[in-house]
């Protein structure tokens, strides 16, 4: 990764958690998609320096790097998304258990949104051990509590990744008869919803 933090001063100025340099390589393709009739936006495709990044914040446990994947865009998102209560999507036991904390909880906390952790999984399944096309059997594995918490409310479900859109619309299934409206934020997504001209041009440049 070419990620580093080589200007510290200008870091403190802007209050990002990276420098220019390291801001500008996370290349973004900033996506509004409608998956199965919901509204799902998603501000980077999962490869190259975010997705490094990304694991490196998940799976090695560096949580001092979650305010860096939201910053260009909060002040857009808080003015879109005010009102709206926030649901994460669930992490399993094992993976809470090793990190310590919930990722998409702790990335979209800096939304400032009323947020209800009314979704859980009742196995340790993990989606990025499934095969995509395995991955539909998520609907028996999470399943939602006290969603008249929601009751006539706007809810954002968020997510870190999207990669099938499976569990965004499972998650939707399980609140879609207490909430008014569900809509979807993510950090990343699978190349698979890029457009088809975003793939090209990634093809063009290899």
């Amino acid at each position: 990764s070419d990620v580093c933090s080589s200007d510290l001063y200008e870091m403190i100025e802007t209050d990002d958690v990276i420098c220019r340099h390291c801001r500008e390589s996370l290349e973004r393709r900033h996506h509004e998609m409608i998956i199965d009739g919901m509204k799902v936006e998603s501000l980077y495709e999962y490869a190259g320096n975010i997705r490094d990044l990304m694991l490196q914040y998940k799976e090695y446990g560096d949580e001092a790097l979650f305010p860096l994947f939201l910053w260009p865009d909060i002040k857009r998102l808080k003015r879109k998304y005010r009102g709206f209560v926030m649901v994460p999507l669930p992490s399993s036991d094992a993976a809470l258990a090793k990190r310590g904390f919930v990722p998409a909880r702790e990335i979209f906390s800096l939304l400032d949104l009323e947020a209800a952790d009314i979704l859980y999984k009742r196995t340790d399944t993990d989606q990025k051990d499934r095969k995509y096309r395995e991955r539909g059997g998520i609907r028996e594995v999470i399943a939602a509590r006290e969603t008249d918490r929601i009751h006539g409310r706007k809810v954002l479900l968020v997510d870190d990744i999207i990669t099938s859109g499976q569990t965004l619309l499972a998650g939707r299934d399980l609140l879609a008869a207490q909430a008014r409206e569900i809509r979807a934020l993510t950090i990343c997504c699978s190349r698979r919803f890029l457009k088809p001209w975003e793939k090209l041009l990634i093809k063009l440049r290899c």
